[in-house]
């Protein structure tokens, strides 16, 4: 028989001039193609009867994927609220404050910079289970701020995703040193790549993406000590009358206009001993510096009056129109308004007490010109929202 009719003839035997196929692979590949069409609970059923279940139980429809992930981001933000010992840091934990965080230290190791704690950051600890160092951080003590806390519920939607076996190959086995797992507000995470930030509609919100309220942008000047500069929140998806419904860490189950309600409570309120505490504290440190820098006590004294006046600059109460909420505009000029009063502090110390530097004040009046420009492109972002997601392609294919 000719070599090409050995190739083309599917009852011919071995192919020569083909690659050799395994026994069974045109079955598999069949198998694939049909799992392809079915729903994920089809696939399973579809599974258990082709006698091929460990290989491809793997294959996650990506669709399937980003609505376990949308319903695992849900739940794990009402526990945080409704569940285990899962606090902010100025709660204590056995009569021990821990304002920089706290996570069970059996699982997890406060970063440090040098001597220094980094604030809410920690690493899983070797030798650890990725998974049991997130089912600490939910059962607790744990102290951490919203940020953080919608991190921490992130990676625990992975988990819930992939399954213990393979969260933990990737991010930390019990027993190996292969611990790749980090929750923090601000330092470099391994969940980074996974997120996806996007400028979008409000109605195009998902259920589970993670969002920022913004407060007034002299909430700081007024409250110092304060929590409440923003929120960072899951959208939960409709509640029955249709409307918004959002959790954060500490502002569970609330509409759109329910946490910007929270959120003008939290700036009318009046100042409290902690937010006085906190101006002082910065004064000494001006002072300590000043005195380093050669001042004199007039001077130190008048340059503290500075920045008492400054942190006195602000409004009792706010109308609702004026806190940015949702709203991207609203909420980059927020943080544009917020740069610029800083900007504003440090020109008049300068030009106060050290007349003479006049070239660190031309820089700080550039500065002040290039976030005036900001401040115009920031029209652009009116009445949209900013979202962050996790990319659920990339956490599809950790399921192969």
């Amino acid at each position: 028989m000719a070599t090409q009719e050995l190739i083309s003839n599917p009852k011919g035997g071995e192919k020569k001039g083909a690659a050799p196929q395994r026994e069974g692979g045109s079955k598999k590949i069949q198998l694939k193609e049909e799992l392809r069409q079915l729903p994920y609970r089809d696939q399973v059923r579809k599974i258990q009867f082709s006698g091929r279940g460990k290989k491809a139980i793997q294959m996650k429809d990506e669709k399937e994927v980003e609505q376990q992930v949308q319903n695992e981001i849900v739940i794990g933000m009402s526990k945080a609220n409704t569940e285990g010992d899962v606090r902010y840091p100025w709660i204590s934990v056995e009569g021990k404050e821990h304002p920089l965080g706290y996570l069970d230290p059996d699982y997890w190791e406060q970063l440090k910079q040098g001597s220094e704690l980094v604030p809410w950051t920690f690493n899983l600890r070797k030798g650890k289970s990725a998974s049991d160092g997130m089912d600490a951080v939910f059962k607790g003590p744990t102290r951490l701020e919203c940020l953080s806390m919608a991190k921490a519920v992130y990676w625990r939607s992975i988990k819930e995703t992939l399954g213990r076996e393979k969260f933990d190959n990737r991010y930390g086995e019990n027993g190996k040193d292969n611990q790749n797992l980090t929750i923090s507000a601000s330092a470099p995470s391994q969940i980074d790549p996974l997120l996806k930030h996007e400028t979008i509609e409000q109605s195009g919100l998902k259920k589970g993406d993670w969002c920022y309220f913004h407060n007034h942008w002299k909430y700081l000047r007024k409250h110092p000590d304060g929590a409440f500069q923003g929120e960072n929140a899951i959208y939960m998806g409709k509640e029955g009358a249709g409307e918004d419904t959002w959790t954060g860490f500490g502002a569970h189950n609330k509409t759109t206009n329910s946490m910007m309600d929270t959120l003008k409570m939290a700036y009318d309120q009046s100042r409290t001993s902690k937010d006085e505490e906190r101006i002082n504290e910065m004064k000494e440190s001006l002072g300590s510096n000043l005195r380093k820098a050669g001042k004199g006590e007039e001077e130190v004294k008048k340059g503290q009056q500075i920045l008492e006046d400054h942190y006195k600059d602000y409004p009792e109460t706010v109308p609702p129109k004026e806190i940015p909420g949702l709203d991207e505009g609203g909420g980059m000029e927020r943080m544009i308004n917020m740069e610029i009063g800083d900007l504003d502090l440090r020109i008049n110390l300068i030009k106060s007490l050290f007349p003479e530097d006049r070239s660190t004040v031309q820089m700080l009046e550039f500065q002040k010109k290039r976030y005036d420009r900001q401040k115009a492109q920031a029209g652009k972002f009116k009445g949209k929202v900013s979202t962050t997601r996790l990319d659920t392609k990339q956490i599809a294919a950790m399921t192969e």
